[in-house]
């Protein structure tokens, strides 16, 4: 195959050179200037109140399906004055009596001496719908650190 030039030549000459340059510069300077490290991390939701939850039983299903069972269950109560966190932290065994634990580290050592005791089942948690997902996820931690693996969530009744 052979290259045939145009007769006519428009005399424009495309210089390169500084385009890659400034592009280089962009791209530096978009580099530089880009953080996502900063947003990583934050979770800025809460857990569904009572009134939200949609799931239900499949259409002639069985009601009782969704019942989470559970040995222990800890009912965590979120602060009322605006500030996100944890007002109250509380532990039922299986003779449905509430032992209220003063904060994250009496959790798990009251969950690591119901262990000790003999109560290896499932871990239930039920959180309000106004609790913010990371101190649910402390709460989760906590059982985890106490040695419970099987840990649900559930919608608190109150």
């Amino acid at each position: 195959m052979h290259y045939r030039r145009p007769a006519e030549s428009s005399g424009v000459t495309l210089p390169v050179t500084p385009m890659l340059d400034m592009t280089f510069q962009l791209l530096f300077f978009f580099i530089v200037n880009f953080h996502p490290a900063d947003l990583e991390g934050q979770v800025d939701a809460s857990l569904p109140g009572k009134g939200d939850v949609v799931q239900g039983p499949a259409p002639g299903g069985d009601p009782a399906e969704l019942a989470i069972p559970a040995d222990l269950t800890v009912r965590v109560r979120a602060r009322q004055d605006g500030v996100a966190g944890i007002s109250a932290i509380s532990v039922r065994g299986l003779a449905g009596k509430d032992e209220p634990v003063a904060d994250l580290t009496a959790l798990r050592n009251a969950l690591a001496r119901r262990r000790e005791d003999g109560l290896r089942g499932p871990v239930r948690v039920e959180g309000e719908g106004s609790l913010p997902v990371r101190s649910v996820l402390a709460v989760l931690d906590a059982c985890r650190q106490a040695g419970y693996d099987d840990v649900g969530l559930a919608v608190a009744d109150r």
